[in-house]
């Protein structure tokens, strides 16, 4: 409501200092108007008491102080009558100074979440956008609750993209929300761009990538079809669960990785040709029981029981439980595991591969190796013209190595959500070989 200057005393204040910024308070008020209400209270008066004012400032007492001073100075405020005020009165507050008065004690909160805040920003913008008849800015509800435009526009998309994607809603921070926001947008425009591509080329990536359980779908592999595999499963123990938001991603318990592992391996072994290799990607401790599983299975590690590494010269950092007890984890191991006496495509390769990680903008996938990698390894353990065989697809980057590299690919993937992001850079790989 507005009230009248005169009408309203300003009481004692704790702080009697405006502040350096008072100057810019003022002449913001005189441009873009006053945005935020004052609070006031009635004063109640005794019978032989006499005081022309009627109420008295409880909060937003540089606010009034600036307008009385462009009033005394002859100047115009935007959108304010000259003599008047935007107050609330004490115990008749709108629901937009109640809002307002929320988020002043909600900042204070050490416990507040960022997606708490950006609920409470998308609320309030809202309501102001309706009650202003849509006459309202992003930056109008910025300037309202002391926060910067940008940061606005952020709470504001990160709110929508979280009740839309629960990847988004997982992450911990606003910046890592913000991050992954614009790592989905930027897969889903991918995913549009493919959906727009020559058809022929999104069913080469359709018979490169098959959706489904890879236990149920091998027995449609012809024995000794295959020249190279690529077996990266979840390492079981939680491995790879450093983070909550990784929990539910896929199922990464030791009984479900053990399981799959010894369901395939056979299988693995009846499809391989040969005198070929196989990639075997496991959690370092359980190195032992690795091999003998191998071995059961009808495999050699002959010339390979010590195992290769992928050293992450870029991991400075990691996202560990207990960081005060835990070494930072920069390399993971694999096996080469041999059907045959197969022999290697490059000579005098040494065991330990130095590659840097996917940027985490750029990861389609929680375990995503890098392609750099993956194409030394197909390089040195197949030749153009061969046929490679990824059953636990995840990122499918094995499988775009293999097609940019002139093989033949073939791969399986559970997830939905991870074969849509397969076919996306699989399409996109055949189509820039067609290209070439």
């Amino acid at each position: 409501m507005l009230l009248d200057l005169h009408q309203i005393e300003l009481g004692s204040r704790i702080r009697e200092e405006l502040g350096n910024d008072f100057a810019d308070l003022k002449a913001s008020i005189q441009k873009v108007g006053q945005l935020q209400p004052i609070l006031v209270e009635p004063i109640h008066l005794g019978a032989a008491q006499v005081n022309t004012k009627l109420y008295r400032v409880v909060a937003g007492g540089r606010r009034f102080i600036a307008i009385t001073q462009l009033n005394a100075e002859g100047k115009e405020i935007n959108n304010l009558p000259v003599g008047k005020i935007r107050a609330e009165i004490y115990g008749q507050m709108t629901p937009h100074y109640k809002l307002i008065l929320e988020h002043e004690e909600n900042i204070r909160r050490r416990d507040l979440s960022y997606i708490e805040k950006a609920k409470f920003i998308r609320h309030f913008h809202e309501m102001m956008t309706t009650q202003n008849e849509g006459n309202w800015t992003a930056e109008l509800t910025a300037a309202m609750l002391r926060l910067s435009t940008a940061s606005i526009s952020h709470y504001l998309r990160v709110e929508d993209a979280a009740r839309n994607n629960p990847e988004v809603a997982k992450a911990q921070t606003l910046d890592a929300a913000v991050k992954r926001m614009k790592t989905i947008e930027k897969l889903s425009r991918r995913w549009a761009d493919v959906q727009a591509t020559d058809p022929s080329v999104v069913v080469r990536a359709e018979k490169v990538l098959k959706l489904g359980d890879a236990r149920s779908y091998i027995g449609e592999v012809a024995s000794e079809s295959i020249d190279l595999i690529n077996f990266d499963p979840p390492w079981g123990e939680e491995a790879s669960h450093k983070v909550q938001e990784n929990w539910e991603e896929f199922d990464d318990s030791t009984s479900y990785s053990d399981e799959l592992a010894s369901a395939l391996l056979p299988e693995l072994y009846r499809i391989l040709k040969a005198d070929r290799f196989l990639v075997f990607w496991f959690r370092t401790w359980a190195l032992n029981s690795v091999v003998e599983l191998c071995e059961r299975s009808g495999f050699s590690v002959r010339f390979g029981k010590t195992p290769c590494i992928w050293y992450k010269p870029d991991k400075v950092s990691d996202q560990m439980r207990f960081p005060e007890k835990q070494l930072i984890d920069s390399y993971e191991t694999f096996l080469l595991v041999r059907k045959g006496d197969p022999v290697f495509h490059e000579k005098e390769v040494q065991n330990v591969f130095s590659e840097p990680r996917v940027p985490k903008t750029s990861k389609v996938h929680p375990t995503e190796k890098p392609l750099s990698l993956m194409n030394r390894l197909v390089r040195l353990l197949s030749l153009p013209g061969e046929m490679v065989f990824d059953p636990t697809a995840g990122s499918s980057s094995f499988l775009e190595s293999a097609v940019a590299l002139k093989r033949k690919a073939l791969g399986v993937e559970l997830s939905q959500k991870y074969y849509e992001r397969g076919i996306t850079r699989l399409t996109e790989a055949l189509r820039k070989f067609r290209e070439s």
